[in-house]
């Protein structure tokens, strides 16, 4: 009996039995960006938990888990996912010159409190190389301490280009460094942003030794987008999904998360997806 064996544990609450793969809903935005859509008053955020208890698992910022944590206590209900870092690169005022980031839990308090994973950042490309030095350093540490405590870590790298020059942020080599980076310092799960294009999925997919999850992005286009998106992933052999507004901002949303395990987990078309809105 060691943390491996909490860590084997932890991964397969994460994830279907049957398919390996997993629907994971981030709604943590409030770290980053205050009160958001969908997640502005505390009565609002009770509701949309309750909701979203199909989810394979759903991730909230440290600070809330206390008021919060009935919506994960009981049998089939979501693992508990904790974000583990700050960052101010996505905010959509006040956005600074340079960005920075930085750890703000206690892994081995988040181990005690019952939390399943951990997800943090890590951004690459700086001009400053003691800026990605800091970045890779405290990811590495975040990784050797989760294995530690035996909690699984999902890490979101990411390019600091993006706001500059999206085509080298997004292209097949710079997306297979970042995910394969992340997954040689020690992250069991990587949650990669949408390339554009299935190909560069494929391709950081095929070169990466760990599941990489799709992240959402914003809830463009309406349901058959959303499912057409996971759907992608699927087949360009991603271990799952971590969306978080295409999930929560909508009115159904149990509907959604059941068409997105449909998808994920049963390998359903979005088309008979849909089908659960009729």
């Amino acid at each position: 009996m060691d943390s491996r064996t909490g860590k084997k544990i932890r991964f397969g609450r994460l994830v279907d039995p049957a398919s390996q793969r997993g629907v994971v809903v981030a709604y943590s935005h409030g770290v980053l960006l205050g009160p958001f859509p969908g997640g502005r008053t505390r009565s609002e955020i009770k509701q949309k938990l309750g909701h979203l208890k199909d989810a394979d698992g759903i991730v909230l910022g440290p600070g809330v888990v206390s008021i919060y944590e009935d919506a994960f206590i009981g049998r089939d209900r979501p693992t508990l996912i904790v974000h583990a870092d700050w960052e101010n690169w996505d905010r959509p005022h006040m956005r600074p010159s340079r960005g920075a980031a930085q750890t703000i839990v206690d892994v081995e308090l988040a181990a005690a409190s019952g939390v399943d994973a951990l997800m943090s950042y890590m951004f690459i490309g700086h001009d400053d190389t003691q800026l990605e030095r800091l970045e890779i350093e405290r990811n590495a540490r975040l990784a050797q301490l989760c294995d530690k405590h035996g909690l699984v870590l999902i890490v979101e790298p990411r390019s600091v280009h993006e706001l500059t020059d999206r085509k080298l942020a997004f292209s097949k080599e710079t997306v297979s460094l970042y995910c394969r980076m992340a997954a040689e310092l020690g992250a069991d799960i990587i949650k990669c942003l949408w390339p554009g294009s299935e190909e560069v999925l494929a391709e950081a997919v095929n070169a990466c030794p760990v599941p990489i999850f799709l992240a959402g992005g914003p809830a463009e286009g309406g349901h058959l987008s959303t499912f057409k998106l996971a759907r992608t992933a699927v087949e360009a052999g991603c271990g799952g999904l971590i969306f978080g507004r295409r999930s929560f901002e909508n009115e159904v949303i149990p509907q959604v998360i059941q068409g997105l395990k449909d998808i994920v987990q049963r390998d359903v078309t979005p088309e008979d997806a849909m089908k659960r809105f009729a």
